[in-house]
Formats: structure tokens, sequence, C-alpha cells
């Protein structure tokens, strides 16, 4: 029983210090530019268009073979 309770002691001690630490660490960045990334939803997904036919399906793979005129968007 008294290896259980110095276990204990010693474990909430080592986890409080430990959060001490990692907040004085936060600390020292303070005033440091952080880089900043683009946020998902601002970036527009490209949509191209074109008429075509469904030649095969592969369930198994997930794979569609079409057959397509030109996309113009793509060039």
């Amino acid at each position: 029983m008294r290896n259980i309770a110095t276990t204990l002691i010693v474990t909430s001690l080592a986890l409080a210090s430990s959060a001490a630490f990692s907040q004085q660490k936060m600390d020292d960045m303070k005033g440091m530019e952080m880089a900043k990334k683009p946020a998902a939803a601002a970036v527009a997904p490209t949509v191209h268009m074109a008429t075509g036919m469904v030649k095969k399906v592969d369930p198994k793979s997930g794979l569609v073979t079409l057959a397509h005129d030109p996309v113009k968007s793509m060039n």
C-alpha cells in the first residue's frame, strides 16, 4: 500500500512539473512570427466540365474508364 501511495505522489509531481515546463517553453516563443497556413476553405476547388461516356466500371479496384471529348478548361 505504501509503494502505491509513493508511486502516485511521484507520478502526480512529475505530471505537474511537466505541465509547468511546457508552459514556460511556450512563453519563450512570445513575439515570434508563426508561419500562416492558408485556410482550407479559402482555396476554391477547380471544376472542369466535359461530355463523355462510361466505358467500363471495375468495382473491385474502384476504377471507371471514360471516353470523353476534350476538356477545354484543361487545354
